[in-house]
């Protein structure tokens, strides 16, 4: 004895597949990952800022987000502040007429780095979630 089961109606999921095909070939999924970068690195900008100790201002003024790079399937983004003294502050240095005398650093930025990786996993999947309304709506 044999049943012949009705037709499956695969409408829904070639839709499905139609849409991932399109997000695919408009670069969403690589404007999601430098979105979730550019947004990581900024809020490790703003929490260095907050670490930094402030006499002129001039070394919380220049904290900067740069550029994102690519290689392979690597992203990468610098979080810089150029000032000519930055890393002194950063690391701890030297200091006193004979240079004996040690000024711990710091660490504004490995701080800031610290605080945001907590973070991470909450930025991606926020950013997933958007993508994913965008994608199938609701």
């Amino acid at each position: 004895m044999s049943r012949r089961l009705k037709p499956i109606d695969y409408s829904q999921l070639d839709a499905v597949v139609a849409n991932l095909d399109e997000v695919l070939r408009r670069g969403e999924v690589e404007q999601l990952m430098q979105d979730c970068l550019l947004e990581i690195a900024y809020r490790i900008e703003a929490q260095a800022k907050l670490l930094t100790p402030v006499d002129s201002g001039e070394l919380r003024r220049n904290w900067r987000v740069g550029e994102i790079t690519r290689a392979g399937n690597e992203y990468q983004i610098e979080i810089v502040n150029n000032t000519e003294y930055a890393s002194f502050i950063e690391f701890g240095h030297r200091h006193g007429v004979d240079l004996t005398k040690w000024r711990d650093g710091k660490f504004m930025l490995r701080t800031a780095v610290e605080t945001v990786e907590g973070q991470l996993q909450a930025i991606f999947d926020r950013h997933v979630r958007e993508l994913h309304r965008r994608i199938f709506g609701g």
